[in-house]
């Protein structure tokens, strides 16, 4: 369990969009009449982004667009739903491995969706219905369980090269069981492209941002950087395309001043070694500049350390902090909050960094420079391509950890890294669909293996899309942190 003022930290740094709401609105529960909480979701996923939906109010709806001119849509109603007659369906395995569902878009047309069940109640599927969907009724499960994910994959009918969605639809309904009053919703896969506006469904929720970059406005990000890290191919270095370092400087800079109100940290891996040391410098500087001993691939000395954390300072917008205070207990409205809009920029390194530095050298946290002193936080990188490798070793790391409301933060890496000759030349290798691939995992297996006494109070991901990482992060405070998906969750799904 982790405190709550370092709960509004864990959620709104993960969010792209509005910040996540508060710990003590997360209580709302569905006997409660009114609109619903945002916190008892549904989470729609295609194969572009995922949108995330409330449990509406009684009578309400809402479309969202879909790829392949296709639409997702939920309803929910407190009238029954006529149930099918489910004798005659086929069990299948609709937690097939993990990842599963992303890697069939890969090759297939079709949507991955994906269904968390933030209640502390079963939902019964009942009605069920489509047209030209490649087993539709068979791949939603009976039942959902409380604090249970689920993917399924929605695709049409195999009919060869004419397969596509611009003629296919499907619907299924889920009854939530042991509510005061009858109640139900219903998702639809539909094919079409009507022109529905974008609205705003509740406070902090929104459909899709109404213009360009608008998903950046609000919320946190956390840049991961290991020194050590790259690929050198035909005389570049960074990421293989050539950056400077300095360049990314001149990118944070610009973000923040095109999107203020984020809270972005740069978090330098505990590691010694720079490779090929002039691409580390900024433009002009010498190959064997900031090189220790060996031309191209040597440790930083304690000088090069020095003149590195120098060209950091370029970085504007860095949050003048206390020294030896620990930041992670510290709401998130001290660095950022949605009235100024002002950006703030934390720089983080390992403690090692500063070994041969001279301590007038070391800018320190009245820069914003911090270390684990002020910045205490433990974290496993898997180096691993297969998210099946990546989820086992992550899931196996937590069992090590025991993570508590006093223990310093525990950063869950959900990543997937290029490794051996695809981290040179990535031929047939997408980091699109490896990101696409982990957050289908997260979504659904990731969050299976969750407990209310087994759970990172941090996570970092790729691939950031919309607000479904909110939505995840909210979900996961819901079940697992209040505690109010019920003793199912109590164990791993």
């Amino acid at each position: 369990m982790i405190p709550s003022s370092l709960l509004a930290i864990c959620a709104a740094s993960l969010a792209i969009g509005s910040p996540v709401p508060g710990i003590s609105e997360a209580v709302q529960t569905l006997d409660q009449p009114g609109p619903l909480s945002v916190n008892n979701v549904v989470v729609v996923e295609d194969a572009t982004g995922k949108s995330s939906l409330p449990i509406l109010p009684a009578g309400e709806s809402v479309q969202s667009p879909g790829p392949n001119n296709g639409q997702y849509s939920m309803q929910r109603s407190n009238v029954s739903v006529a149930t099918a007659d489910t004798a005659k369906l086929k069990r299948r395995d609709f937690r097939a491995d993990i990842g599963y569902c992303s890697r069939e878009l890969d090759y297939r047309s079709g949507q991955c969706i994906n269904m968390i069940n933030a209640t502390p109640y079963r939902w019964r599927k009942g009605y069920y219905h489509s047209y030209r969907m490649s087993a539709w009724e068979d791949r939603w499960p009976e039942y959902i369980e409380p604090g249970e994910s689920i993917a399924v994959l929605a695709r049409p009918t195999n009919n060869g090269l004419f397969d596509s969605f611009e003629d296919s639809a499907g619907e299924v309904a889920y009854h939530i069981e042991g509510t005061s009053k009858p109640m139900s919703f219903m998702l639809e896969s539909r094919s079409g492209n009507p022109h529905y506006p974008w609205i705003r469904l509740l406070e902090d929720l929104e459909v899709m941002n109404h213009h360009k970059g608008a998903e950046f406005n609000l919320g946190a990000r956390i840049s991961p950087f290991r020194a050590c890290h790259g690929a050198l191919r035909d005389g570049t270095f960074w990421g293989t395309l050539g950056e400077w370092f300095d360049e990314l400087i001149e990118q944070t800079n610009q973000f923040n001043e095109d999107y203020p109100g984020e809270l972005i940290i740069w978090d330098f891996h505990p590691t010694e070694a720079f490779r090929y040391g002039g691409r580390w410098g900024g433009k002009g500087k010498g190959e064997n500049e900031w090189t220790f001993e060996k031309k191209d691939y040597g440790y930083l000395s304690g000088e090069g350390r020095a003149e590195f954390l120098e060209s950091l300072k370029a970085l504007n917008h860095r949050v003048v902090l206390p020294e030896g205070v620990d930041i992670t207990k510290v709401p998130l409205n001290k660095f950022i909050n949605s009235k100024d809009k002002k950006p703030a920029v934390i720089i983080r390194v390992d403690e090692r960094w500063l070994w041969d530095v001279d301590p007038e050298d070391w800018p320190g946290p009245s820069e914003g420079f911090v270390t684990n002193r002020e910045f205490p936080m433990t974290s496993t990188w898997s180096e691993k391509e297969r998210i099946e490798d990546v989820a086992e070793h992550q899931l196996r790391r937590l069992d090590e950890v025991e993570v508590s409301r006093t223990s310093e933060v525990y950063d869950m890496q959900w990543l997937q890294t290029l490794v051996g000759i695809d981290a040179i030349w990535p031929l047939g290798v997408s980091l699109i669909s490896m990101a696409n691939e982990a957050w289908d995992a997260a979504f659904r297996d990731l969050f299976n293996a969750l407990t209310p006494d087994r759970y990172p109070n941090w996570l970092t991901v790729d691939g950031i899309k919309n607000s479904e990482l909110k939505t995840l992060v909210m979900a996961m405070n819901h079940c697992f942190v209040l505690d109010r998906c019920g003793d199912w969750v109590n164990e791993r799904r």
